[in-house]
């Protein structure tokens, strides 16, 4: 009978510990989680913009004018829509928008070279960012290749996805529980493209905080 009861107990004990080791991992991202998210909303969204200028520059190499102008005005084009699309949707903390070409500085954190445009595209020299934390938006691919079991082990899940995602200020993807992505349609029009993620994010953004 004794031995019946100690076998009862360590079989208790061992599923107890394994459902704490299950619980810990989902704690931590759902802790750190909320941290960001209220870092976002006493902080800033920076929002990278593809102008394009390495493509531009190969063609201005090579003299072809015509195409380099074609490609700089598309993509001022996307940028203008983008820029539109948070302007309009966007209020969950201040956002400003910097060029993919100070990428290098960002992570360098050479903060001071860096342009941040404000909503009419005019660069805004007030804006430290040493001084309040950061994210970083853009619309890309969020990289769904891993995923973080009950246990903390990593594996391989969904494929890469074009979407609005969002990183940290060393522009590391965010992760699961906070909402890092929207997927959005390539195909669709250039304005829906790019309002209705915004748009979504900002819901999911608001839903999150309120939990």
């Amino acid at each position: 009978m004794k031995l019946f009861l100690s076998m009862i107990l360590i079989s208790s004990f061992s599923l107890f510990a394994q459902n704490e080791e299950q619980v810990a991992p989902k704690q931590m991202a759902l802790e750190t989680a909320k941290k960001q998210i209220n870092e976002l909303k006493n902080g800033i969204l920076l929002v990278r913009l593809d102008y394009k200028t390495k493509e531009i520059a190969y063609y201005e190499k090579y003299n072809n004018l015509t195409e380099a102008n074609k490609i700089r005005e598309k993509q001022a084009s996307v940028n203008k829509e983008i820029m539109n699309a948070f302007q309009l949707y966007y209020s969950f903390s201040p956002v400003y928008y910097f060029s993919m070409e100070d990428s290098r500085k960002l992570l360098d954190e050479q903060y001071d070279e860096i342009q941040l445009l404000n909503a009419f595209g005019i660069v805004d020299t007030l804006v430290d960012l040493r001084q309040q934390p950061f994210f970083v938006a853009e619309f890309g691919f969020a990289n769904q290749g891993l995923s973080t079991s009950d246990t903390g082990e990593q594996y391989a899940t969904k494929m890469t996805i074009n979407a609005l995602v969002i990183r940290d200020h060393k522009l590391v993807e965010l992760a699961e529980p906070f909402p890092y992505h929207v997927k959005y349609n390539l195909t669709s029009s250039a304005k829906k493209r790019y309002l209705n993620p915004v748009k979504k994010w900002q819901a999911r953004l608001d839903a999150f905080l309120n939990e």
